[in-house]
């Protein structure tokens, strides 16, 4: 397959996770979308006590220091913290080429290959978008990780959350729903550190209503999970938390600990929270709203929850939810067509 082949990349950077929607064109021209996702972790690489035992992890050199990347970082003692705006600002490049490398494998391609290439979009918290846009475009007009020099033909920066939106609208043609069009919509991203609340007036995005969550995603079960295993004796990072959370289960000693009980549980008082705190703040939009988009990796969480209090209708999860930004992002450098 040829370089030129991989055209564009939506790339949806999270505290938790980082998701990627990437594109190649297949027989007669048609594309195919594809999707892959790694953890947003980071670790400094130190001396190491004993050399020569971590040759199978990948090391990536980036202004002079190195780093392990994804889920090798994850078992790091030197993880960097995630739930920072300026983590995302400083460590995007690495995290992009991490990206980058996924998809060279995915598609068998080499790696320098793609370097400057691949038109790629990703997004901001909502929050922070405005303020921190120019500070991330200016970030990434050109870096270099390892040695490889990444540049960009196209990038486009959106609002987390305005993928969701875009992603509702138009189908993977960017032919758009003319149902939807035009409508009061009410989106909920929700995410790992951050909850994005995206109000949608006559199909424009608001300002007024519209709001971030700081510390009210995944993370907070997370604390109470966290809770819940100190209880047991157990001491984890985040980042393992976080994963003892998506498969309900932890090894310890080499015995597993089935934790379905208490997680469901606890994402049960999550989604009573979090239904509460929308009702609460913004339920003269919910009454106005024609329907509730809920996405981000968090919305497996509480939709069934959801479903107990909103009509079918009225709600909607998109498949593969936590992808629901990165396939947004992803139909804006492809081309949405207008109605």
């Amino acid at each position: 397959m040829a370089t030129s082949q991989l055209i564009r990349m939506g790339i949806d950077i999270g505290f938790g996770d980082v998701k990627a929607v990437s594109s190649k064109i297949i027989e007669n021209g048609r594309i195919e979308t594809d999707m892959f996702k790694f953890p947003s972790a980071v670790a400094r690489v130190k001396n190491q006590a004993i050399a020569g035992l971590d040759d199978a992890q990948m090391e990536y050199t980036f202004e002079n220091k190195k780093y392990l990347v994804g889920t090798d970082a994850l078992i790091s003692a030197n993880l960097i913290p995630t739930r920072d705006i300026e983590f995302l600002l400083e460590f995007s490049p690495l995290l992009i080429l991490k990206a980058f490398e996924g998809a060279a494998q995915l598609y068998h391609l080499p790696l320098k290959s793609l370097c400057n290439s691949v038109e790629v979009c990703l997004g901001l918290p909502l929050a922070y978008y405005r303020e921190k846009k120019n500070d991330l475009a200016g970030r990434l007009v050109r870096f270099e990780v390892s040695g490889l020099e990444v540049t960009f033909p196209r990038l486009g920066i959106q609002a987390q959350s305005q993928g969701i939106l875009l992603d509702f609208l138009f189908d993977d043609h960017c032919r758009p729903n003319r149902k939807w069009l035009g409508s009061d919509l009410l989106i909920l991203d929700i995410g790992f550190n951050t909850i994005d609340i995206l109000c949608v007036h006559e199909g424009r995005s608001s300002s007024e209503w519209s709001n971030m969550l700081e510390g009210a995603g995944l993370c907070r079960i997370c604390r109470d999970l966290d809770i819940e295993l100190k209880k047991m004796g157990l001491e984890l990072p985040e980042q393992a938390i976080k994963n003892a959370l998506v498969n309900r289960k932890i090894s310890i000693y080499g015995k597993e600990i089935d934790l379905s009980e208490p997680i469901t549980r606890l994402t049960w008082d999550y989604a009573d929270f979090l239904y509460r705190e929308i009702k609460s703040r913004l339920s003269d939009v919910l009454k106005n709203t024609r329907r509730l988009i809920v996405a981000g990796g968090g919305a497996y969480y509480v939709f069934r929850f959801f479903k107990e209090k909103f009509s079918e209708d009225f709600l909607y999860m998109p498949v593969h939810a936590e992808f629901s930004n990165a396939r947004g992002y992803y139909k804006y450098l492809k081309g949405v067509k207008n109605a």
